[in-house]
């Protein structure tokens, strides 16, 4: 398997790299003695490492476990790759937050040097600056348009056969990923309430027209769950990536709080009691978003 993502799968997945950098800046852990990053539990977050690195134009040498136990190389670093990528309000509202919590854990560590301490505030200073960008360019420009624009994307490269590897769930689950870390959110944010229910309303048809168009089903067929949940045996190659890459946006997704969405994810372990043997296509979009939507927005998890 290649050491890095398939550009593919980056570009058809921009939100790999919104949760790569906030899990990133969640895993910076300040002890006693050092800082270090957690690179986390699984491989594709060593590959999207490499993926992302590359197109950040880092040298190689600049990424290894010296550097990056470095404090201040860390902060530095961190700062010049949210500089360089582009990321929506979502995921940096979730970096801010994560950095309120570095800045407490340094405050009980007092042999860090202020040249230490200074690369901190700058990288804050950086996500503020972007976070104001970002405001203005609400105020400035139709964000209610550009969500439309995301959602008919998504939705016309699923019409295009994108996502032919996926189950018919599954292609539901990446594209309420996408949204969530997207400016669909960022716009659900600041809408009207109206406005929030109507463009949430549309994004649940479209949903079960898609998938009871490709299952060849009526409206209100109700059929054996594994006609949206099963896939052909993943093989190497695209298919696992793509599955591999759905699993990375959902790996905090809780059996218990997700039921729907976490079996989508792990169909043939054990099925929650809250998933029908028998469904129609309305009744797995309806589990599946009532999951994920909270105040009238898709949230990520």
């Amino acid at each position: 398997m290649s050491e890095t993502i398939p550009e593919e799968i980056m570009v058809a997945l921009p939100s790999l790299k919104q949760k790569f950098l906030v899990d990133l800046v969640n895993g910076i852990d300040v002890s006693r003695d050092q800082i270090k990053v957690q690179k986390g539990r699984g491989g594709i977050t060593n590959r999207l490492w490499d993926s992302i690195i590359g197109d950040a134009h880092r040298r190689q040498t600049q990424i290894n476990e010296q550097v990056v136990n470095g404090l201040n190389g860390c902060f530095e670093w961190l700062g010049e790759m949210t500089e360089e990528l582009t990321f929506t309000n979502t995921a940096l509202v979730q970096i801010s937050d994560g950095l309120a919590r570095v800045k407490s854990d340094l405050t009980n560590v007092a042999h860090f040097s202020a040249d230490t301490r200074k690369q901190f505030v700058n990288f804050q200073l950086t996500v503020d600056s972007r976070m104001a960008e970002l405001e203005a360019t609400i105020r400035q420009v139709d964000m209610r348009q550009r969500a439309h624009q995301q959602m008919d994307s998504l939705f016309a490269s699923w019409e295009a056969g994108n996502y032919a590897e996926l189950s018919l769930a599954q292609r539901c689950f990446l594209i309420l990923s996408e949204l969530a870390w997207g400016v669909f959110t960022d716009y659900c944010r600041i809408a009207p309430s109206i406005d929030q229910e109507q463009i949430l309303k549309d994004l649940r048809n479209r949903l079960i027209i898609h998938i009871k168009r490709d299952a060849g089903l009526n409206w209100h067929d109700r059929v054996d769950s594994q006609v949206w949940l099963s896939r052909e045996e993943i093989p190497a190659g695209l298919r696992q990536e793509y599955y591999q890459a759905l699993c990375f946006l959902g790996d905090r997704l809780s059996q218990e709080q997700h039921g729907f969405n976490w079996y989508v994810l792990n169909v043939g372990l054990a099925r929650p009691a809250k998933i029908p043997y028998i469904m129609s296509a309305p009744r797995l979009i309806d589990g599946m978003t009532q999951e994920l939507i909270k105040d009238g927005q898709l949230h990520v998890w």
